[in-house]
């Protein structure tokens, strides 16, 4: 890898260069806040934070080319989209981070309440409209000490926007495109003195790209907020319902004929019909004397029927949390105390015909975490977390036609993580970490509901070890940005090895290394242009074993991202953005014999802006270009391994108005 760090390293020089010499500029960017810990409201400053972070704010939001929430994110280094649906972000689409892509290890949070499902850690991406988003922060790197299981890659946080400050706020939406493409949506919100309340709803469709490859959406969302001299009490409800259908994979010769086309044969093509249901009851408060409490308590159902199987999935998902922070000094300097506990129940059943499979988890931790500034420019970070976890396992086919397993798994995890800031000039600092984190196996990880599928009731959790170091400035506009170096040693990963099963895959346990760069840029050039660029080298390759040395499926092994957002006018704004993406090994693929996939895509959006008004034209894939997000290869126990392919949609645009009242 140290052919392609010497670039890299001297730009670090360069951003740090860049800050020391412009001192006596005034610092013209906006303060960039973070979320402390799980708290939406704790906010600390984006220089606290040993990690590499991104912030996504609400205009970045407002002014980006993407459809859905996971499109915004694939624009985000080490982030990777794998769409095997409509191409629409449907059906709990797979997302990897930081080199975990086949099996999720991102913890995902909408307002501080874990989103991710029971089964595989997917994640409901339409059931957050953009339009309802305030910001989004990427933490990338081990955080099971403050987050807990499932945040070995990182946390992706998504804050919902507040009320409206006014007693009574409107905003209506309504758009058209390409491919059958139409959607409406509407927010109604407003303070009127102790209480504020929120209320939104929307709906989307399109025709698809491919055959068989429709899709639909409700969602609805509600909050009523009333804040005391004790703090502020809120309780939300999100309703969430989706028909997708997914057209299958395709061999090389009907790609090559028709990439358009659905797969042959009604066992190869599926659809789903999914609705969720989610839930909580929130509390934070801010004291004069430093503390600031949060809580909160949550339920998730979500109901899933396989149309094409006849089969079914459910599951529940109920918790809650509650930390502390209480700021303070010693000795003159600046410390920072949080601790806090959380609980988490998780079922999930499956089947398709006969007995379902079941699984029943609960898992409870707590946390530490200090942090004191032991000179003005340096901080130093320890936290620990302990956590227990039990399942329950029933009806597991671990073999080809009969038995089956029923019994209970438990396993303790400590997640230990410190790390040192160091301020290297005026808005710019370096940072270095070590850190702990872990996921414990999963629903589809150890279950199979089918005696075809390969079932592990024996899977350990996989435990990360990761160093981490890093620099980051935003000392002047005209070049702002972060570099990170990371390398994990990932014990006991999980992975689905494609030798096991009869024709089909099961997963099993392998030690494996991630390592890799991360580069994000920056440069306002004047009020009117800013350019940006994203970039991620990552080597995740499995460590012993029968794969040893081999690339992990799905993993990127270069992305890069750039654009630029144009102000035409005080009312018209141009954005456009250029994703690239290489290295990417097919699922199925652990012996590393096939292509790896590769593509280039291009987005772009128009807006005019007229006081209550905006008029907008986006368009995804403007070279309308062939390109897979999930690619693919034949499962070698059904005969010689071939490319097996998901197209994604080619150019597809969506026009529309928005109104704000």
């Amino acid at each position: 890898m140290n052919k392609y760090l010497a670039p890299l390293i001297a730009l670090a020089a360069a951003l740090s260069a860049s800050a020391q010499t412009n001192d006596a500029l005034e610092l013209e960017l906006p303060v960039v806040e973070v979320t402390a810990a799980r708290a939406p409201n704790d906010l600390k400053p984006l220089s606290k934070m040993a990690a590499n972070v991104s912030v996504i704010d609400r205009d970045q939001i407002a002014s980006s080319p993407s459809f859905t929430l996971g499109d915004l994110l694939r624009t985000q280094s080490g982030f990777a989209l794998f769409d095997t649906s409509s191409g629409f972000g449907a059906h709990l689409s797979g997302f990897g981070l930081r080199g975990f892509g086949e099996k999720a290890g991102t913890l995902v949070l909408i307002d501080g309440v874990v989103a991710n499902e029971a089964g595989g850690g997917g994640v409901f991406w339409n059931a957050v409209p953009l339009d309802n988003i305030e910001r989004v922060e990427i933490i990338r790197g081990g955080a099971s000490t403050v987050y807990g299981a499932g945040a070995v890659g990182g946390v992706i946080n998504i804050v919902t926007r507040d009320a409206d400050e006014r007693p009574f706020g409107a905003e209506i939406g309504a758009a058209g495109g390409g491919l059958g493409y139409n959607s409406g949506s509407i927010r109604l919100s407003g303070t009127t003195n102790r209480f504020d309340y929120r209320v939104t709803g929307s709906r989307q469709e399109w025709s698809g790209w491919r055959d068989f490859s429709h899709y639909r959406d409700w969602t609805t969302g509600t909050e009523l907020g009333v804040t005391t001299a004790i703090g502020r009490f809120a309780v939300t409800y999100d309703y969430h319902t989706e028909y997708s259908e997914n057209p299958g994979v395709l061999t090389g010769a009907q790609y090559a004929a028709d990439p358009k086309q659905a797969a042959p044969g009604v066992f190869s093509r599926f659809a789903f019909d999914d609705e969720l249901h989610r839930g909580a009851l929130s509390y934070s408060a801010k004291f004069e004397n430093g503390w600031q409490l949060n809580a909160s308590l949550y339920h998730q159902n979500y109901e899933t029927d396989f149309i094409t199987f006849s089969g079914n999935g459910s599951e529940t998902s109920s918790g809650g949390f509650a930390q502390a922070t209480y700021d303070s000094t010693i000795l003159g300097r600046e410390n920072s105390l949080t601790f806090g506990a959380e609980g988490r129940r998780q079922t999930f059943t499956q089947g398709f015909g006969g007995a379902p499979s079941d699984y029943d988890s609960t898992t409870l931790g707590a946390f530490v975490k200090d942090s004191l500034s032991i000179t003005p420019t340096t901080t130093l970070s320890g936290a620990l977390r302990f956590d227990h976890h039990e399942a329950a396992l029933r009806n597991i086919f671990t073999a080809f036609p009969a038995p089956t397993f029923s019994g209970n798994r438990e396993n303790s995890v400590w997640s230990p993580n410190v790390s040192l800031i160091q301020q290297v000039a005026r808005e710019t600092e370096a940072w270095v970490s070590y850190s702990q984190s872990y996921r414990f196996p999963s629903y589809n990880d150890v279950i199979s509901a089918t005696p075809i599928f390969v079932s592990n009731p024996g899977l350990v959790p996989l435990n990360a070890r990761t160093v981490e170091g890093g620099i980051r400035t935003r000392a002047d506009k005209r070049l702002s940005g972060s570099l990170a170096f990371f390398h994990s040693w990932v014990d006991n990963d999980i992975f689905t090895d494609p030798a096991l099963g009869f024709g089909f895959s099961g997963n099993s346990n392998n030690d494996a290394i991630r390592q890799g760069v991360e580069l994000s840029l920056n440069s306002r050039l004047s009020d009117s242009v800013e350019l940006f660029a994203n970039t991620a080298y990552i080597n995740a390759t499995f460590d012993g074993g029968a794969y040893d040395g081999n690339r992990q499926v799905l993993v990127p092994e270069w992305q890069f991202v750039s654009g630029m957002n144009l102000r035409i006018s005080k009312r018209v704004q141009f954005t456009l953005e250029n994703l690239y993406l290489t290295g990417q090994v097919r699922v199925n693929d652990a012996v590393n014999a096939q292509s790896r996939n590769l593509y280039n895509l291009v987005n772009a959006r128009l807006a005019y802006r007229a006081k209550k008004y905006t008029a907008f034209l986006a368009i995804n894939n403007l070279l309308d270009r062939r390109y897979e997000q999930s690619p693919s290869t034949t499962l070698p126990g059904l005969g010689p391994q071939t490319l097996a392919h998901n197209p994604a949609p080619g150019l597809s645009f969506q026009i529309g108005m928005k109104a704000a009242f």
